[in-house]
């Protein structure tokens, strides 16, 4: 059985076989076992080339030799279904929509053109058609198997689809259209598709919207899934619009008659951000629609940012776990950086260019122990009805969903255990809520205004409270058959609960299950503070970048006293020190991997106290124009300047400070081992961390608040302490959320972004 953790390699340039192998290596090395080979924006290979099998086929080799798995993707980019243009190339197999409502309407708006930059073609795939979905296979499927199908069903486990929908030519006061829907509108209805959509029938858009979803799932899902197993693979991915149930309405017609004939069903949570009200929506169609023991799929993390803290992350793997999701894709990676001069707005990388890579080794263990809690099932305390059929009649437009989101969300604070259900599913004696068409609930006949007024009446079968004995915000709990269970706090507040009789601590992102609660009972009677200061060993040099934004191509560098630097500046680029162009003509030995390729070095060049103006041009969010190195720390200022601040390294550290720095910092210092010392506790500021006492590894862990055991045989004994910390590659990007705010160019304005790494302690305890 292969780690539950995979990634999504997004092959850009043109990367060789020795690439590859080592690529994978070190993947398997830090517990990624599974790899999805993902072609997008910055690959330099022609999509379904002979070139790109020969590419593909270098990944198989190196999955071979270390025995991983390969997971293949079916499309450049996405969505699904065009074939790196080979099926929209032809106009009757481009997306339509009719127009519902207003002056135009029964008009087909045909062609459905896309304007933005993030997908791969121009025009979106018509999947409502038969022979366009044949050629979609016959282009990608069938190629895969003509190179490689000895591998299907071993090597290689799964084909993965990307968000293909119906949906995305429908503008306002539309919805999907195929040429055969108004026959098979009169087949089922024996009544005329453009009469009643002129006359406004009642029933119009419920019976259309079967319809479709009907067609859409026998001409792609069926189809797709059936030619994978005859091939003996899976059919992975997920639908567009699977938040919530408008909007998978208008991208696929009810998910939950669609997304369950996935072999290996699979949603889209790429945000990680436990504060969006459709998180839980999203979760919950997951686990509605994993149906056997191959389990459900989550593709996690891929808007980032590459600084989120690996607790951050085991609690969203955690989180998925809890809705029968056992598949965690850690997307993504990148064979380099280029790909971020195309698409412009989020970035993720799973590989060794972050310091932190090897507390993904940690991060696997952990994903392959909530897979284990995944594959458990839990009582419902009462079911939601999904309320595809409400939505339907509002399919034109943007109907309001709060009312939605309330209930799923009011419920689960509430502690309360639920389950989706399809319009048609039954459950005898079960609690069962309903939406109503004036975005009402109706539970077991009776109508309510207000999701709390539910939380009234159902009772929740487990519940975890505070001190004070209420229930704590920000706090998941989920109750399983066999009696286990999992606690996850979703910020980044400490918790103090009582569970069982116990006083809890839990910090930030932290889980408790059944299995390891006594490590959290808190006493603080017990706690010896230590107070020393410790040295520091910077073992890398600091990387940050000058940023540039919209028509701006000043920045200022401020240097407290004279600094030696370095200057990487990117290849297509020109950059320049106080009107003189800085030349660059070393190879770059600085930067990680995946930007080696991309950037050239300067000599070593003395700033001088004060300010100094560096110009330049052509800088992306996550690939800037200019790279500044050095033994500096770094503060970038967010000002209309984007000023960058150096500062001399500080040669000590007391607990409660922390540093601003890029890579892997050392701290030494000399302690005395109380006698009775159990645990030497660590408040961390988030970061990947290794313990070592006389240079012996005591532990490594990714949490927040870390417990590391102590021998026995220490007790009393005079002990050097060194502490590893790692940062990710975030800080290299400087201040993320100044270019996010002010940027003219930014689309994901609710993408997460990079803050400053944190190394140091908050507190350092001993637990006697």
């Amino acid at each position: 059985m292969k780690n539950p953790t995979l990634t999504m390699v997004a092959i850009t340039g043109a990367p060789t076989k020795n690439d590859i192998f080592n690529y994978m290596k070190t993947l398997k090395n830090n517990g990624i076992e599974q790899v999805i080979t993902y072609p997008r924006s910055g690959c330099e290979i022609e999509y379904l080339s002979e070139k790109w099998f020969h590419t593909i086929g270098h990944f198989i080799e190196a999955a071979k030799t270390l025995d991983m798995y390969i997971w293949l993707y079916d499309e450049f980019n996405w969505p699904s279904g065009h074939a790196g243009g080979k099926v929209t190339d032809i106009a009757e197999y481009q997306l339509k929509a009719i127009v519902v409502k207003g002056e135009n309407k029964g008009n087909i708006i045909g062609g459905s053109a896309n304007t933005g930059s993030l997908f791969g073609e121009a025009y979106f795939p018509n999947l409502f058609s038969e022979k366009a979905v044949n050629l979609f296979i016959e282009e990608v499927h069938n190629k895969y198997y003509k190179y490689f199908g000895q591998y299907f069903g071993n090597i290689i486990r799964g084909i993965f689809t990307d968000e293909p929908s119906i949906g995305y030519a429908c503008k306002e006061f539309c919805i999907p259209y195929f040429d055969e829907l108004p026959y098979e509108y009169r087949k089922v209805t024996k009544r005329n598709f453009l009469e009643d959509l002129q006359n406004e029938y009642a029933g119009f858009y419920s019976e259309a919207m079967h319809i479709i979803t009907k067609t859409f799932r026998k001409n792609y899902t069926l189809k797709i899934r059936d030619w994978c197993t005859k091939h003996n693979i899976l059919l992975t991915g997920h639908l567009m619009g699977d938040s919530d149930p408008f909007h998978s309405t208008q991208h696929n017609g009810n998910i939950l008659d669609n997304l369950p004939y996935f072999t290996l069903p699979g949603i889209d949570e790429i945000c990680t951000d436990f504060t969006a009200k459709e998180l839980f929506s999203t979760l919950g169609v997951a686990e509605y629609s994993r149906k056997d023991n191959t389990g459900a799929l989550a593709e996690l993390f891929a808007l980032g940012p590459c600084d989120m803290s690996f607790a951050k992350k085991r609690c969203m793997i955690f989180l998925t776990a809890c809705f029968k999701i056992n598949h965690y894709i850690i997307a993504g990676s990148h064979m380099d950086l280029r790909g971020n001069m195309k698409i412009l707005d989020y970035f993720n990388t799973t590989s060794a260019d972050q310091p932190d890579f090897a507390g993904y080794l940690i991060l696997s263990q952990e994903a392959a122990i909530a897979a284990e809690y995944a594959d458990l099932d839990f009582n419902a305390d009462v079911y939601i009805k999904y309320p595809v059929s409400v939505y339907e009649k509002y399919i034109y437009k943007n109907p309001d969903l709060n009312c939605f989101y309330n209930l799923v969300n009011t419920l689960t604070k509430n502690q309360i255990q639920w389950k989706f259900l399809n319009t048609y599913d039954s459950v005898e004696n079960a609690n069962i809520i309903e939406l109503t068409e004036s975005f009402e609930y109706k539970l077991n006949g009776t109508i309510f205004k207000n999701a709390q007024e539910i939380c009234n009446i159902v009772k929740p079968s487990f519940t975890v409270t505070d001190l004070q004995g209420d229930l704590p915000d920000d706090i998941f709990v989920r109750k399983f058959k066999n009696n286990s269970f999992i606690i996850i706090n979703l910020n980044e507040q400490e918790k103090m609960l009582r569970i069982d009789n116990h006083n809890i601590k839990l910090s930030q992102f932290d889980i408790i299950t059944n299995k390891n609660i006594k490590l959290y009972a808190f006493s603080s009677k017990n706690l010896i503070s230590l107070k020393n200061s410790f040295s520091i060993n910077y073992c890398n040099k600091n990387v940050i970048r000058t940023m540039f934004i919209n028509n701006q191509n000043l920045a200022e560098v401020i240097c407290k006293d004279a600094t030696n630097v370095v200057f990487a500046v990117r290849n297509d680029t020109t950059a320049y020190i106080e009107r003189k162009k800085i030349s660059c003509k070393a190879e770059n030995s600085f930067l990680c991997n995946g930007l080696k390729k991309l950037y050239s070095a300067s000599k070593a060049i003395t700033l001088n106290a004060g300010t100094t103006q560096i110009k330049s041009q052509n800088d992306f969010k996550y690939l800037p124009s200019v790279f500044i190195i050095g033994d500096f720390l770094a503060h970038a200022v967010s000002d209309d300047k984007c000023t960058v601040i150096l500062s001399q390294r500080k040669e000590k550290l007391d607990i409660g400070e922390y540093l601003n720095y890029f890579g892997k910092i050392e701290f030494t210092t000399e302690i005395t081992v109380p006698e009775k010392s159990v645990f030497l506790e660590i408040a961390t500021y988030g970061l990947f961390t290794r313990v070592f006492f006389e240079n012996e590894l005591l532990g490594e862990q990714i949490d927040f608040i870390q417990k590391y055991p102590i021998d026995s045989k220490l007790r009393n004994k005079k002990v050097v302490l060194k502490i590893e910390q790692y940062s990710s590659l975030g800080p290299i990007f400087a201040d993320v959320d100044y270019w996010d705010k002010y940027s003219h160019n930014v689309k994901w304005k609710n993408t997460p972004s990079c803050k400053h790494a944190k190394f140091g302690f908050q507190k350092i305890n001993w637990v006697l």
